[in-house]
């Protein structure tokens, strides 16, 4: 409390005179404690707790729904990821596949070739060696008297 206050004319005799008084006959009754609220009925309670129980099966209910969907959503997701990764590596081992198989064609094409330029060389070397055994006959058979 302010000093001032207490000093004041009047307000001094106020203040003592009321603290004189409580302490003769006890502190001011306090007031009145506002009414007490009505009493909720058991039955109201129990159809309150009835009416939360059913809005928590259908929450619980809404929030399965959708994790339900999700789980869709996101297999399906993966599912096309892992597809569209599928197409691609087989698109892939398909290129592959025919270049290797044309690679393959052209090496069957060449041994084919070289083949037959072997068998050609054997016939030609055959008959060289043919022609250089008649050569040497002719040469021994021509050559017994001269003696070089």
């Amino acid at each position: 409390m302010s000093i001032w206050l207490v000093k004041a004319p009047g307000l001094r005799e106020a203040i003592e005179g009321a603290m004189r008084e409580q302490v003769a006959h006890g502190p001011a009754p306090s007031p009145p404690a506002p009414a007490a609220q009505p009493s909720v009925s058991r039955q109201s309670l129990l159809n309150d707790l009835a009416l939360t129980r059913a809005e928590l099966r259908e929450t619980r209910k809404e929030r399965d729904h959708l994790k339900a969907r999700l789980r869709l959503q996101l297999g399906s997701k993966l599912d096309t990821t892992s597809h569209d990764d599928l197409v691609t590596r087989i698109e892939g081992l398909s290129e592959r596949n025919h270049s290797l198989q044309r690679d393959l064609d052209a090496a069957r094409l060449q041994s084919r070739q070289q083949q037959d330029e072997i068998a050609e060389l054997q016939a030609d070397l055959t008959a060289a060696r043919a022609a250089m055994k008649k050569v040497i006959r002719q040469a021994n058979a021509g050559g017994s008297s001269d003696p070089t």
